[in-house]
C-alpha cells in the first residue's frame, strides 16, 4: 500500500503540546557499579543478577529481574545502539537524513492513524519504513493507548490483537519497539493519565501490552513519558513502577526547548532535574530495562525565540547514548526531523537547524 499522510498521523504528542501550551530488551549492569539518582545511592555486587541494585544504607534488595539479554546494537549504522529518526513518513527524507549523518538508519521511527480503531489498524506505515525494516533495521512504533473513537474504558482486545497479528505477518515483530500511549503525561495529550483515570489506565496499559506481546512473539514495549515533571497530577517513576512487567524499556522524550540547553552549566541543570534524563537512566539501569529517547531534537521557537539550533546539546545526547551503551544499557533512540511549520526541526532536506545538523554529523562520526 503506497504511504499516505493523515493529518493525525505523523503527529506526536508535540503538536498537542505546541497548540495547548507547555505545562510544566532486558539489559545488564556493570559487575560492580552504583547509580546516584533520586532513589538514592543504589549499589550493585558481582554475585546479583543483573538489574538488581541494593540501597547503600542496609543492603537492602531494590530491585530483582530476569536475568539480561544481549545489549542491542545498531544493526545498519554501526553504532553500539540503536540509533533511528522520524522522517515524516517520507522514504526520499529518509534517504537524505541518512545521506546527510553519514550513516544509516537502525529504527524508522513511525506513528499509527489514530482518528478511528479502524483507522488504526491500517499499516500504511510499513511501506515509508521498510528501506530500514527490510535491511535488518527497527520500527519504532507510536501507538495511542486507544483510538479517538475511544475511551480509557473501552474494550481495545481486538485493535491490539489485530496490530500485534499485523506486524508478525509483516515479519518485522522481532524488531519493532512500540511506544504504547507515549507521552502520558502531556495535559493536552487525548490518551493522557491522571489521577482520576489512573487505575483504569494502569489496567488498560497492562491489556495492550499483554496482547501485543501474545499476537506479535517478541515485540518490545517502551514506557515513554515526556521528559520534565508530573505534568498531569501523576507521579511518572510511580506509573512505571506499577507496570514493570508490561514494558521492555523506559525513557522520556526529550526537546532542546525550555530552557535552551547552549552551555554545561545549563545541561547539568536540566539533565539533573525531576523527570529528567538522568531520572530515567537511573531508573532503568536500576530495573533492568533498556533505555529510550524515542523523540529528541531542535524547536526554533523554544525559550522566547531564542531558538535551540545549537551543537551543546545535539553533542550532549549522542555521548549520553555512546556511554550508556558502553557501560551495559541497551538504548534505542529517534532523532525527531519535521519540516512542517508547527516545529520546523528539518536537519536535511531541508535544512531547517544547519547547526545541530553539523553537530550531529560530526558527534556520529
Amino acid at each position: 500500500m503506497a504511504p499516505h499522510r493523515s493529518p493525525l498521523t505523523r503527529r506526536s504528542a508535540l503538536a498537542a503540546c505546541l497548540a495547548g501550551g507547555l505545562g510544566a530488551v532486558l539489559v545488564g549492569a556493570p559487575a560492580s557499579s552504583a547509580l546516584a539518582g533520586p532513589y538514592g545511592t543504589l549499589r550493585r555486587s558481582a554475585g546479583d543478577l543483573p538489574g538488581t541494585y541494593r540501597a547503600a544504607s542496609d543492603g537492602s534488595e531494590v530491585t530483582r529481574t530476569a536475568a539480561a539479554a544481549a545489549v542491542l546494537r545498531g544493526p545498519r549504522s554501526g553504532l553500539p545502539w540503536v540509533s533511528g529518526a522520524f522522517t515524516d513518513h517520507d522514504t526520499a527524507s529518509l534517504a537524505a537524513f541518512e545521506a546527510g549523518r553519514g550513516r544509516k538508519l537502525d529504527a524508522a521511527s513511525v506513528f499509527t492513524s489514530r482518528e478511528s480503531t479502524r483507522a488504526g489498524l491500517n499499516t500504511w506505515w510499513l511501506d515509508p519504513a521498510r528501506p530500514v525494516t527490510s535491511d535488518g533495521g527497527w520500527l519504532l512504533l507510536a501507538v495511542p493507548l486507544w483510538n479517538d473513537d475511544q475511551t480509557v474504558s473501552s474494550d481495545t482486545s481486538a485493535f491490539f490483537t489485530g496490530l500485534g497479528t499485523a506486524l508478525a505477518r509483516a515479519g518485522v515483530a522481532q524488531r519493532t519497539v512500540v511506544r504504547l500511549g507515549w507521552e502520558m503525561n502531556l495535559p493536552s495529550w487525548r490518551h493522557r493519565v491522571t489521577p482520576g483515570n489512573r487505575t483504569a489506565w494502569t489496567a488498560a496499559f497492562r491489556a495492550a501490552a499483554g496482547r501485543l506481546r501474545a499476537a506479535a512473539p517478541g515485540i518490545r514495549v517502551a514506557f515513554n513519558p515526556n521528559e520534565g515533571g508530573d505534568q498531569t497530577g501523576v507521579p511518572m517513576t510511580g506509573l512505571a513502577t506499577d507496570l514493570l512487567d508490561s514494558y521492555d524499556l523506559v525513557g522520556p522524550d526529550f526537546y532542546n526547548w525550555y530552557p535552551v540547553v547552549n552551555d554545561q552549566a545549563t545541561w547539568d541543570r536540566v539533565y539533573a532535574r525531576q523527570g529528567g534524563l538522568r531520572q530515567w537512566e537511573d531508573f532503568a539501569r536500576a530495573n533492568g530495562k533498556g533505555y529510550t529517547v524515542p523523540e529528541w531534537g531542535g524547536f526554533p521557537g523554544a525559550d522566547a525565540g531564542r531558538g535551540s539550533d545549537g551543537s551543546f546539546y545535539t553533542a550532549q545526547m549522542v555521548r549520553r547514548f555512546r556511554e550508556l551503551s558502553g557501560s551495559g544499557t541497551t538504548v534505542v533512540e529517534a532523532h525527531f526531523n519535521e519540516p512542517a511549520s508547527y516545529i520546523a526541526n528539518s536537519l536535511w532536506a531541508p535544512t531547517q537547524m544547519p547547526a545541530m545538523a553539523r553537530a550531529y554529523r560530526a558527534a556520529l562520526a
